[in-house]
């Protein structure tokens, strides 16, 4: 295996790997607010 084409599957995994991590955040802060809401109409109301 060519060393530059090993080079760039790298790079390109560790751009999947940054976009992956950016729509987990992203899925987090929305389930926490989500649940937050949701967890504030059950048990304060």
């Amino acid at each position: 295996m060519p060393f530059g084409f090993g080079r760039k599957a790298f790079t390109v995994n560790i751009n999947s790997i940054e976009l992956y991590r950016s729509k987990y955040v992203c899925f987090l802060i929305f389930i926490l607010l989500l649940g937050r809401r949701l967890f504030h109409r059950y048990f304060f109301a």
